[in-house]
Order: structure tokens, then sequence, then C-alpha cells
């Protein structure tokens, strides 16, 4: 997947805070997230759904916070700066997927990908299902608009790009 870039902080400013959280609330977290239109992190989809076995069966629709705006709020960081989660890890490059321990929900996954000059970079990203709402109150911009697209994760084909439809195997 591509990876985050930097962000300018007039932007950041425009960007919604948005707060969220795993079903029984004990995860919590905040980060920023442009649902207007593609950011400079992922300029190629604002909402999008992977087939890989994980996400395919998981429900996610993934969503990219602007560069280093995720914070996890509950239950706080370990002393590695890691989530102080259960996580569940596979997969190439070995994406970390925290979940809660009570309710088993998955709000977010991180990992590290190469950019196209082959440096490493890390990434995070979001599961859309959890957001709960605007941290000013506002009003959520309806997601119904947007059309996501499609990543194909299940057979490693991050180069082909996203699709305006599902790859094999994978659920509008």
């Amino acid at each position: 997947m591509p990876a985050n870039s930097e962000t300018h902080p007039d932007q950041e400013q425009r960007i919604p805070l948005y707060r969220g959280s795993c079903h029984c609330g004990f995860v919590s977290y905040e980060a920023r997230i442009n649902f207007k239109e593609p950011s400079a992190e992922e300029p190629d989809y604002v909402l999008c759904k992977c087939n890989c076995t994980y996400c395919l069966k998981a429900g996610l629709l993934i969503a990219s916070p602007l560069k280093d705006s995720f914070r996890l709020l509950t239950p706080g960081d370990s002393d590695d700066g890691k989530p102080n989660l259960p996580v569940y890890k596979f997969g190439p490059g070995g994406v970390s997927h925290p979940f809660c321990p009570r309710c088993g929900v998955s709000c977010h996954y991180y990992g590290t990908t190469k950019t196209g000059e082959g440096d490493t970079v890390p990434f995070t990203r979001l599961n859309v299902h959890t957001i709960d709402g605007r941290v000013d109150g506002a009003q959520m911009e309806s997601l119904k608009e947007i059309k996501p697209k499609y990543w194909d994760g299940k057979t490693n084909g991050w180069d082909k790009g996203v699709s305006e439809e599902p790859w094999d195997g994978g659920v509008w």
C-alpha cells in the first residue's frame, strides 16, 4: 500500500479530527481523516476495501489518517510505544492488527511498506466502521456518496494499484 507523506499544517487544521472506538469502548482513538478528497497520502482513493483474507473476513472499510494524526487514547501504549493491546500479525511485512481483548474489534492496523524509491516507511490505517463521530461535535460527513476503491491484497497485488471494482474474491 502507498505510504503516508508530509502534510502541510494549514491543511491539517482544515481536516476534521474524529474519535472512534471498539464495540465495548475499551479501545478508543483520535485521528484526522480527509473524507472530502483523496489526500497526498492516498491520492487514488478516500475509502478502500481489500480482498485479503483478513480484511475480507473482518469486513474492513479502510481510510488513511493524516500522517502522525492517529493517537490511541485507551488503553494507551506499552513501554515500546506500541498499542497495549493483543495483536494479530500476518502477511508479507507482518502487518499488525491490534484488537480489543474484550469485544475483539480491530479499530486500526499498522505496518511498513516500501515506497517507489525503495524506502521503508510506516503506515497506519483505520477501520472506518469504528468511527464514532467528529470531535468538534459537527455532523459527520455522509460516507454513502463515496465509492470505495479496491486493493488486491489476496495475491499481494499492491503493485496493481486500486481498482474501481472488487478484485477476484472481494466484495462490494
